[in-house]
């Protein structure tokens, strides 16, 4: 059967999917099938590209002792890629989970730590904090299999926040400090490390704030704050200001805690939600007993 020589037509490929099925090739009618699901993902039509994909899927997983075999992890990554746009993070990292299954008994760590990296990335946009940290243990895991330690690094420190949101304080300080231990071996050369370092402190400082370790989590702020300065990103110092004053209103020191969040209003870009940071400001000055300044800031 010819290439098609330009976009994929979603009625062409109904009716070739058709004749293929009545010829009795399934194996070119499930190709065809790959082809309509990502014409369908394409023009946003994600109900039809789901079920074209799971049926493709089922063809796949029912012949693989087919030279198809090759194709189910095609398959898999397709579906996860629907599932996700069509808000169902739980049906993409089950297709994730097994390819990550998939790619271990292939010995491709590299892949595995990627695939584990984009699961835990989903489930924490979701909401589900434990086990996305879960799937970032793994992917830090696989990482330091492949001699990759920023991108170690990274998995670490999200996986040490993922537990301090899923309220596991004890387990996110024992994440913490693995991401300390990486953080050692890795130098601020280049920009990418110099972000996950600067990130690290951040994490770190959230983590230890929840687990009531307020002092080694002022140092931490501090060092986030300090690190910002490294590169620009002003949102981030916003937040790296946001988080030390937070926490030095739980020292039971306002007046610092007030300078500091005035720093974040400083650097937040236009645009960004000032409402947190407003929220600090007025709990520092009623604080100090100062109500009427208070309220200007609302």
């Amino acid at each position: 059967m010819p290439e098609a020589t330009g976009p994929d037509e979603p009625l062409d490929l109904i009716e070739r999917i058709a004749d293929c099925t009545a010829r009795g090739d399934q194996a070119t009618a499930a190709d065809l099938r790959h082809r309509l699901a990502v014409a369908y993902l394409n023009t946003n039509r994600l109900l039809d590209a789901a079920e074209v994909a799971e049926e493709e899927l089922a063809y796949r997983l029912a012949n693989q002792d087919s030279p198809g075999a090759r194709h189910v992890m095609s398959a898999r990554g397709l579906l996860a890629t629907i599932y996700e746009r069509l808000g169902q993070p739980t049906e993409a990292v089950e297709q994730i989970d097994a390819l990550v299954d998939a790619a271990g008994r292939r010995g491709i760590r590299l892949l595995v730590a990627q695939l584990a990296q984009l699961a835990g990335e989903i489930l924490y946009d979701a909401n589900e904090h434990e086990e996305a940290a879960a799937r970032f243990r793994v992917a830090a895991d696989a990482y330091a299999e492949s001699d990759q330690p920023v991108r170690e690094l990274h998995n670490r420190w999200r996986q040490a926040d993922a537990l301090r949101r899923a309220a596991r304080a004890a387990e996110a300080v024992t994440a913490l400090d693995a991401a300390d231990r990486v953080a050692a071996r890795v130098t601020g050369d280049d920009p990418d490390a110099r972000w996950e370092l600067a990130s690290l402190d951040l994490s770190a400082a959230r983590v230890l704030r929840a687990a009531g370790r307020l002092a080694d989590a002022e140092q931490r702020a501090e060092r986030a704050v300090r690190a910002s300065t490294t590169f620009d990103h002003p949102e981030f110092t916003a937040q790296a200001y946001h988080v030390l004053s937070a926490i030095l209103l739980d020292l039971d020191r306002p007046a610092e805690a007030e300078a500091a969040i005035q720093q974040a209003l400083a650097v937040l870009p236009d645009g960004a939600a000032r409402e947190p940071y407003l929220e600090v400001l007025e709990i520092a000055r009623q604080a100090q007993s100062r109500p009427d300044q208070a309220e200007e800031t609302r």
